[in-house]
């Protein structure tokens, strides 16, 4: 997944009020998980499945963080960010999924990224998404930069967590109505060992 949304990402310049249409609340569920895994060509991951209300249907989805430090025979870039994958995307309109996908998107920075940090400021950033159909009936929002940059929104973004992160917020704006909004809320506390040894490796 990831290497499909870097290429997308890598083709374009990778750099709220209460909404009243959607509301959107985490899941307390026991379900939610974080699981850690590898790729065969090293590739490392770090994957949070979870559920949240979205626009009033209980919905599961994913986020999982990656990195590939180094460059290999396959990639000779490297690549970290994260894919936030939807599941059942068809109960979720009116959101508008499809103006997200593809290389033609044209969205502009409508994901907003916030990572709370005990005592640390803030971190916010805006970015621009790539979105992906990885299976029927999912959809996947991804920002993927290369490992070996000095500095990236994906980079900051995990570096923030993996340094007393606490919360990870991601809002997804609509890209036709500004008051329909996609919430996400993911629990990083007690997980800066398991960022840190993802991002271990990188300059």
């Amino acid at each position: 997944m990831w290497s499909i949304l870097l290429v997308v990402s890598l083709a374009f310049a990778v750099a709220l009020p209460i909404p009243a249409i959607a509301v959107t609340a985490q899941d307390k569920s026991t379900n939610a998980k974080w699981e850690s895994t590898r790729s065969d060509n090293g590739t490392r991951y770090l994957t949070y499945t979870a559920s949240a209300t979205l626009l009033g249907k209980l919905t599961p989805f994913s986020v999982s963080f990656f990195c590939d430090p180094a460059p290999s025979k396959n990639d000779i870039h490297g690549a970290l960010g994260f894919d936030l994958q939807i599941r059942g995307v068809d109960r979720l309109k009116p959101f508008n999924f499809n103006d997200f996908e593809g290389p033609d998107a044209r969205t502009g920075r409508l994901m907003r990224v916030t990572v709370n940090r005990k005592g640390r400021p803030i971190l916010a950033l805006k970015l621009a998404p790539n979105g992906a159909t990885p299976q029927e009936g999912d959809f996947a929002f991804g920002i993927a930069d290369e490992s070996r940059v000095v500095r990236s929104d994906s980079k900051s973004i995990l570096r923030a967590i993996a340094d007393n992160g606490e919360s990870m917020q991601v809002t997804i704006t609509d890209s036709r109505n500004p008051k329909l909004k996609l919430e996400f809320d993911i629990p990083v506390a007690d997980k800066q060992a398991e960022f840190n040894a993802l991002l271990l490796g990188l300059k």
